[in-house]
């Protein structure tokens, strides 16, 4: 049985603009990332770490708990291709490409 297809968000929706983003920049920090999307810093924010938690992004540098503005640097370490991966409820994102689920990395993968 194949899984469910699933169609890809439209082409100018603001999680397709910052996945769009994310490839073009490789290495971002989500100001700038917000910014170059025009989406709204918590949805960056938000789609970033469900990104991060299934190992397509990582923080690399600068993270400063509880400072405000320092969030650190981050880096697409897995470019899933054109289509912007889709964030499901469970926690999982959905990779529209290779029509399948990505689940989320232990969490000491993910503590950088």
């Amino acid at each position: 049985m194949s899984p469910p297809r699933v169609p890809p968000h439209p082409a100018r929706s603001a999680r397709a603009r910052i996945w769009q983003s994310i490839r073009v920049l490789r290495q971002f920090d989500l100001a700038t990332l917000a910014a170059t999307a025009e989406a709204q810093y918590h949805n960056v924010s938000c789609y970033v770490r469900a990104l991060r938690r299934v190992g397509v992004v990582r923080r690399h540098c600068g993270h400063r708990p509880g400072v405000p503005g320092a969030g650190g640097r981050y880096a697409l370490i897995r470019d899933l291709g054109p289509y912007a991966p889709r964030t499901q409820m469970h926690g999982g994102v959905y990779d529209a490409n290779a029509h399948q689920t990505l689940y989320p990395e232990s969490k000491e993968a993910t503590d950088d």
